[in-house]
């Protein structure tokens, strides 16, 4: 195959033993591979809000976890175990909220941010209220 780009940007694919050469019009010049790529495996603007979006999640995550390891420590030093295991149980929910799968499934911004926020609703609400203080004050 060969390809050439228009005027217009679009991409137009012609068999290589001419059979097609009628088609290929004066506005059209043979494309790059490069181009061919770009063209094909366009960059969506969701993939960049979600990119985003992640980072994020991942800052604010960060935030929420060295509240955390303090509220851990504090547990231990007074022996309380039942509050160390679930700090271990929120943690690693949070370290896991990037692989969420209605974060993933998300297909447009709104979505996306009603899953975020669904994802740490449901880590909230499955932390014991003791521990839900390294959540207060983070802006989602």
């Amino acid at each position: 195959m060969k390809h050439y780009i228009n005027a217009a940007g679009g991409l137009f694919a012609f068999e290589d033993d001419g059979s097609q050469d009628e088609f290929i019009t004066d506005d059209m010049r043979l494309a790059t591979e490069a181009e061919i790529a770009a063209i094909q495996n366009p960059t969506s603007a969701y993939a960049d809000v979600f990119v985003g979006a992640m980072n994020v999640v991942r800052i604010k995550r960060e935030e929420i976890l060295n509240r955390l390891a303090g509220i851990g420590f504090a547990a231990l030093a007074e022996g309380d175990a039942a509050t160390a295991q679930a700090i271990v149980a929120t943690r690693q929910s949070l370290l896991d909220i990037t692989k969420n799968a209605g974060i993933l499934a998300a297909t447009d911004e709104s979505s996306l941010r009603d899953a975020i926020l669904a994802a740490y609703g449901a880590i909230v609400a499955a932390t014991p209220a003791n521990v839900q203080t390294a959540f207060r004050g983070v802006d989602l």
